[in-house]
């Protein structure tokens, strides 16, 4: 493996939708509240194109030899005006094909977001963990990321 940890690309977009829809199918199978829109390719797509054009935002891939094999989506957001801490780095997805997970992927994934979260004056950030997926629970915590809130979903 030849691994390059950097800066996603518009040209990286589409190898970036197909680890995406392996993560998004595999958190369908665990759990319902996951299924998606016929149009949610187009439009996560459109999501990606607007992260990469925004300096508050940021998308970085593992590269191998030319192949994207995972990659991070990080972003900027600000706190309501009642905390402390007026903004938080938040990882909106973190995605490493299957075949080359317990690589150490993610954790050089997570080490340049952190990177450039500090580079940013970011002091905290966060990430949302499916429940029901108890390897991301213990990849995170792993990490030394706690939990703080739960979201709880009524379906009506």
């Amino acid at each position: 493996m030849n691994l390059e940890i950097r800066p996603g690309r518009e040209s990286d977009k589409p190898a970036m939708l197909r680890l995406w829809r392996e993560m998004m199918d595999f958190h369908i199978a665990l759990d319902d509240y996951f299924i998606m829109v016929p149009e949610a390719d187009t439009n996560h797509r459109e999501y990606m194109t607007g992260l990469l054009q925004n300096e508050a935002k940021c998308i970085i891939v593992a590269d191998d030899n030319g192949q994207i094999i995972g990659y991070l989506m990080a972003e900027i957001n600000d706190y309501p005006p009642i905390y402390l801490q007026k903004q938080y780095g938040h990882i909106s997805a973190i995605s490493v094909t299957a075949s080359a997970q317990r690589e150490g992927i993610g954790h050089q994934l997570l080490d340049a977001a952190l990177d450039w979260f500090r580079g940013q004056g970011v002091k905290r950030v966060e990430c949302a963990v499916a429940v029901e997926n108890p390897v991301s629970q213990r990849f995170w915590k792993g990490l030394g990321f706690r939990g703080i809130m739960e979201t709880h979903v009524l379906e009506l």
